[in-house]
């Protein structure tokens, strides 16, 4: 696995298809129940203790406007307030390098996404809330 992960967490993805990467939790899903896919990565994240649920929703929203123009792939959210970004992979798992990249970008969003949200709070402690 070439997303930062230990060796035991890429065997676990390897067996599973689903590994921990730091605060997000990823996975590859099929589409169909054809052999030959299509294939989605999924990717989840709580919300951080620290953010509203409201400014979680507004925020998560905010970056689906703008992730939809660059790739295949939205967030949503689960029942429980976790977001889950979903993106159709534009490859079969048999290729690492494009899979590898494609995984790495949805880990990238969700990256940013969270530390978007958690310096939009930081710098609204004393200017009267999130705007």
């Amino acid at each position: 696995m070439q997303l930062g992960a230990d060796a035991a967490t890429a065997r676990i993805f390897g067996e599973t298809g689903e590994a921990k990467v730091g605060p997000f939790t990823l996975r590859v899903a099929p589409l169909s129940h054809r052999d030959n896919g299509p294939w989605a990565a999924i990717a989840t994240m709580a919300r951080p203790e620290q953010i509203p649920p409201d400014t979680w929703t507004d925020a998560l929203l905010f970056a689906n406007g703008h992730s939809m123009l660059s790739a295949d792939w939205g967030y949503g959210l689960e029942d429980n307030g976790d977001a889950v970004l979903v993106r159709r992979l534009e490859t079969q798992q048999e290729n690492e390098r494009l899979l590898a990249a494609q995984l790495g970008g949805l880990l990238s969003m969700c990256h940013a996404t969270r530390e978007g949200v958690l310096a939009l709070d930081a710098g609204s402690h004393g200017k009267g809330g999130v705007r």
